[in-house]
């Protein structure tokens, strides 16, 4: 989903998910709710500014920071290394609790009378012109997000906690198995809580829980499998290609393949000018079958350079479908998720036979 850029704050771009636009417009004639939103999402920022200021503090990049309908996400790539993540994971809920305990004290020295626990679960709203009620909802709303935010379910920030525990003691694949397991349960608890409450937006977090935390690990299985091998290594040599110039009833014919989804299309000294994925064939029509490929070639190519590093580029080339590989602007091969996921099978057998 696209996101849109609204301000940045020490150098991190700060946006909105389409989504949560969306979401913000049909609340948007409803003044109480519209106010209450804004004021979750700006501590829900708070969150994840700390989160992103830990991480500048140990020189590790931050993209950005996206606020969706279900939360916020800061773009961090943590590096391996338990101590980081447990200090850059520990600080967003950390901001929760400093919140809840300066709306404490806010209260007290205003002596405004607090409501308790009981009265937020019940659905007391943060009513703006109530001193009692918006301090009572901003302290709860903290404490509640920072008590949720450290259950180990992993990938919340419990759960990243618990795997930089875990990860003192053992290799992080191990740990995120651990952890991924132990945040399915959680997940499941919450699905049920949620379901018992009659919350159903609940019940959609805790399903997103339950797989996130499986895509995370997959991915750390195939970097740890792929360590230390070269894009170069990985990329496909053997692919075929096809002039512009060349019609499409021609390509058909003479040049596509089986096994092979994507072919670059070339103008006449060589040079790629798009990409033809031949799933474009179910849409054309008979008439189409004299055009030129140049005609349905698909102009944005993503392409990285032989030189990367595997660990850095891995999220990169799972996310396409297809990258074109570069070496001294020559193109030396492609590479796909599917070729990734075979090469990483095959490393990991050959490292498990001591090969």
């Amino acid at each position: 989903m696209p996101s849109y850029k609204i301000f940045k704050v020490f150098g991190i771009s700060i946006e909105l998910d389409i989504t949560f636009i969306l979401f913000l417009l049909l609340v948007l004639f409803d003044p109480p709710l519209f106010g209450f939103l804004i004021i979750v999402f700006s501590i829900v920022l708070i969150h994840e500014l700390f989160h992103s200021l830990m991480a500048l503090h140990y020189k590790i990049p931050v993209q950005k920071i996206t606020l969706t309908p279900i939360g916020g996400i800061a773009s961090i790539e943590v590096p391996e290394d338990p101590k980081k993540e447990y200090l850059v994971s520990l600080a967003g809920p950390f901001s929760n609790m400093i919140f809840f305990a300066l709306f404490f004290l806010a209260a007290n020295a205003l002596n405004v009378p607090l409501k308790g626990l009981t009265w937020y679960f019940q659905g007391g709203g943060i009513d703006l012109m109530d001193p009692s009620s918006l301090l009572s909802g901003l302290m709860w709303l903290n404490f509640v997000l920072g008590a949720f935010n450290l259950l180990p379910g992993f990938p919340m920030d419990g759960g990243r906690i618990f795997r930089a525990v875990l990860a003192f003691r053992m290799d992080y694949v191990k740990a995120t198995q651990i952890a991924v397991n132990v945040g399915k349960v959680i997940a499941v608890g919450i699905a049920l809580w949620g379901l018992a409450m009659g919350n159903l937006f609940t019940v959609v977090i805790a399903i997103f829980l339950f797989f996130a935390g499986g895509q995370e690990l997959q991915i750390l299985r195939i970097k740890h499998a792929l360590f230390g091998v070269s894009l170069r290594d990985v990329a496909i040599p053997d692919y075929r290609h096809v002039a512009e110039s060349v019609p499409v009833r021609e390509f058909v014919q003479n040049v596509a393949v089986a096994d092979q989804r994507y072919y670059p299309v070339t103008d006449a000294s060589g040079k790629v000018i798009g990409i033809f994925d031949v799933e474009y064939l179910r849409g054309l029509r008979v008439a189409d079958e004299g055009r030129p490929m140049r005609d349905f070639a698909r102009g944005n190519m993503d392409v990285i350079d032989a030189s990367a590093r595997m660990e850095d580029a891995l999220s990169f080339l799972l996310s396409r479908d297809f990258v074109l590989v570069i070496e001294a602007g020559r193109i030396i091969g492609y590479i796909t998720p599917g070729r990734l996921l075979d090469v990483a099978r095959y490393q990991s057998i050959r490292r498990t036979a001591g090969m």
